[in-house]
């Protein structure tokens, strides 16, 4: 289950040859580990124009 808690600690960082940077994280709260993806701004803009072109059916 994962924590509310908005107090996070960056533990590791690897930046992959796509540009996106993935974080393993903690909470400082309750000690909860997850990892976040963060994607370029360019890929994130085709990403949200391909989905807005995508059928609706």
């Amino acid at each position: 289950m994962d924590c509310q808690h908005e107090e996070t600690k960056v533990v590791e960082s690897r930046k992959k040859e796509d540009g996106r940077v993935c974080r393993r994280r903690v909470c400082e709260i309750c000690g909860h580990r997850f990892s976040t993806v963060e994607i370029p701004v360019e890929e994130y803009l085709k990403f949200c124009e391909f989905k807005k072109n995508l059928p609706t059916d």
